[in-house]
């Protein structure tokens, strides 16, 4: 689909606060206009946001049914979240902001951000939500998902982290990897968010968060190994790190370990 031109009225619902993109939250308001106020054009004041979240905000898997207000004061969450939090902080400055949903391939889409058994925890499509921005009279999207650290850690070695970038133009995006599907901007996605999660709750978010951790711990360490080998080394940091979650892991496959 692609990208469609709103009328001014339109417009007016890319500024709106909605259940839980809580633009009108004051501690949301604050930090806006205190990142805002260093700044004096527009685009860099969207890209000083956009940084902060990137950065600021760590990555992690969760649950997407989150205010954004609840997310700046966890300092972390996943791409729905992250998005969901810049989108409200533009929206403090009065700057329209939507959803752009993309349904996406999680394999080929995460690749090394998941290690190869976790094809058993999680769905084989899922979806992935970054932001649109509109300024100077068109859509500007951008993606704060992945932190520096992870970026740094994963060197490409992902789509999401292509993705996770300022300012996507559409030729980057048709040579993304993993995307099935794309929906550029709306307004509101509360409906999207009020679902309950399917597969990533329990001990399998809880083992995918351990898997961030052991990326941004042992990033440097890793990246030149095969997904396998990067995972046998994961279950070696997990079982001195929590046995419970070891065990479980061990479960879904026989592995050697060293």
């Amino acid at each position: 689909m692609g990208t469609k031109i709103f009328s001014k009225k339109d417009l007016n619902l890319f500024l709106q606060p909605t259940k839980y993109c809580d633009s009108n939250n004051q501690e949301i308001k604050q930090i806006a206009r205190k990142i805002a106020s260093l700044y004096k054009n527009k685009k860099e004041k969207v890209k000083a946001l956009f940084y902060w979240v990137k950065d600021q905000i760590k990555f992690e898997f969760g649950h997407w049914g989150i205010k954004a207000s609840e997310t700046l004061r966890r300092k972390r969450g996943m791409c729905t979240n992250k998005a969901n939090l810049l989108i409200a902080l533009l929206r403090a400055i009065k700057i329209p902001a939507g959803y752009g949903i993309l349904r996406v391939n999680t394999k080929k889409f995460y690749r090394r951000l998941m290690c190869p058994s976790f094809g058993k925890l999680a769905s084989p499509e899922t979806v992935h939500i970054y932001v649109g921005i509109f300024l100077n009279k068109k859509w500007l999207r951008c993606d704060p998902s992945a932190d520096s650290e992870i970026t740094e850690a994963l060197k490409k070695k992902a789509p999401l982290i292509e993705m996770s970038d300022f300012d996507i133009n559409k030729k980057n995006m048709k040579n993304i990897n993993g995307i099935l599907t794309k929906r550029e901007f709306i307004p509101n996605i509360d409906k999207n968010l009020d679902k309950p999660a399917k597969h990533a709750k329990g001990m399998t978010l809880k083992i995918l968060n351990s898997y961030v951790k052991f990326l941004r711990e042992k990033g440097q360490d890793i990246r030149n190994l095969s997904g396998k080998r990067i995972e046998i080394f994961f279950l070696n940091w997990l079982r001195k790190k929590n046995i419970n979650y070891f065990r479980f892991m061990e479960k879904l496959e026989n592995y050697e370990i060293i």
